[in-house]
């Protein structure tokens, strides 16, 4: 199997909008060679909008709210009628692949009918529910162990995976490192997540020399509706230091990403743990060869040569004024270059090869 001119259902725990993340990302790239329906979650309205000639985004309307408080049996009739009225909103009547990264939605992925169905978590979910549609998926890609681990016993054709990252945050021409006149600090996504604010505040602080930047939705966005934390925000812009972008488009990330010297990653320790363990946001960063000061990720404990950790969150102003002090070492062009070459590895488009391969050895193996 390869995906090429396939009917592909891809079911998105967040819907299409201005910010991107792993769905959004696979999407585009699937559809570069097949038709690709991104469906969003449940909204008021049935509707179909067409991204490029490949990519079309569904809207569709709940049947039954509250359906995963049902039996199974209850759950899956309303599932099946659910599935027929999309079906027919977008004139398709079958899919050769199921794509799915929201488990809370469609659990029985059988009653789609699809040739090879595939769960994609991406993040820690609580729902015993995620039971049923793991042991009914072909294929599992998760994106660390943490997760694997969690679903390994429902199925055992589960493969960790790791993330992606567009081409485009490759093919930018400059890739010459520049010192600015103050060194940028970064740091990208959603500020209402759970960030070590206290040590945020005390680093911006302490370095009035240097400039820190974030990028990512200011409100409610695309990726989350959650009320946003107006003290942390507002506090985040008294400060002379820092300056907060909003939400940038996406073929506009890398330039501004480019521009930074240093990025930041301080999730809390109640953070979800997928997040902590292997953040979507790491390979962009790394995409511009820039250094990466961080806490603890699990999924990166062995590339040292790719970003700087630390465990213990005394130690971050410390680890912090070194870099900023040595900042053309550790972003001199040999470690600018590496880091390039292992973001290189893992594109999009290789991600499809190694699961293109995935697919066939489940498929050799059931013949």
């Amino acid at each position: 199997m390869k995906f090429i001119n396939k009917n592909i259902l891809l079911i998105s725990s967040e819907p299409w909008g201005e910010n991107f993340i792993s769905k959004h990302h696979y999407a585009l790239e699937l559809s570069k060679s097949n038709k690709v329906y991104f469906l969003n979650p449940p909204s008021a309205n049935f509707s179909i909008n067409q991204v490029n000639k490949n990519l079309i985004i569904v809207d569709y309307k709940h049947i039954f709210r509250g359906i995963n408080r049902l039996p199974s049996y209850l759950r899956d009739t309303i599932n099946a009628m659910s599935i027929q009225r999309i079906k027919k909103l977008i004139q398709v009547f079958s899919f050769d692949i199921i794509w799915t990264f929201d488990p809370f939605r469609f659990q029985n992925l059988s009653l789609f009918k699809s040739p090879f169905l595939i769960y994609h978590p991406v993040d820690i979910h609580n729902t015993p529910l995620e039971k049923e549609i793991t042991c009914s998926a072909h294929l599992i890609l998760t994106t660390c162990d943490f997760i694997k681990k969690k679903l390994e016993s429902y199925n055992s054709n589960i493969y960790n995976i790791g993330h992606g990252v567009s081409e485009y945050f490759l093919n930018k021409p400059s890739r010459v490192y520049k010192r600015s006149d103050k060194v940028k600090a970064c740091m990208m996504g959603n500020l209402q997540r759970k960030i070590d604010y206290p040590s945020l505040f005390s680093l911006i602080k302490k370095h009035p020399e240097v400039e820190f930047h974030f990028i990512g939705p200011l409100k409610s966005s695309n990726l989350s509706k959650s009320i946003m934390h107006s003290f942390e925000i507002e506090k985040l812009n008294s400060f002379a230091n820092t300056y907060l972008h909003g939400s940038v488009p996406q073929d506009q990330l890398p330039a501004w990403l480019n521009q930074m010297d240093i990025f930041l990653i301080l999730y809390r320790d109640d953070e979800n743990p997928a997040s902590r363990a292997n953040p979507h946001k790491v390979l962009e960063f790394l995409s511009t060869g820039k250094i990466i000061l961080s806490y603890y990720m699990e999924e990166y404990s062995n590339h040292d040569e790719l970003l700087v950790m630390v465990k213990e969150k005394d130690k971050l102003q410390s680890k912090f004024r070194e870099i900023i002090d040595k900042i053309e070492f550790f972003n001199d062009k040999d470690k600018m270059g590496i880091r390039i070459e292992f973001v290189k590895k893992h594109t999009y488009a290789n991600k499809l090869f190694e699961i293109t391969t995935l697919c066939n050895s489940h498929v050799s193996e059931n013949k």
